[in-house]
């Protein structure tokens, strides 16, 4: 199967180590949330502390790591934030 792009939302601390408000990554077609964020880490290591401890987003929902993304999906990268 030939890989497709997806578009990872950024924000925040993401974005700004990545200098942008979005990435693309490459994965396989049919790739769950593990594998997308796996090739987010790996593909753009600047992003990568930030990303362990986050959580991505589909369609404006969290959802787990064994969930399929789908090449119109939006999918954002949202950093967990600490404070009190």
């Amino acid at each position: 199967m030939t890989p497709i792009d997806t578009e990872i939302l950024l924000f925040g601390p993401a974005a700004t180590a990545a200098g942008e408000g979005s990435v693309r990554v490459r994965v396989e077609p049919g790739s769950d949330c593990a594998a997308v964020l796996l090739a987010l880490c790996l593909q753009h290591p600047k992003v990568e502390p930030i990303a362990r401890g986050g959580r991505l987003a589909v369609n404006g929902a969290y959802v787990d790591d064994s969930t399929i993304v789908r090449t119109q999906d939006e999918v954002a990268l949202v950093a967990l934030v600490s404070g009190g």
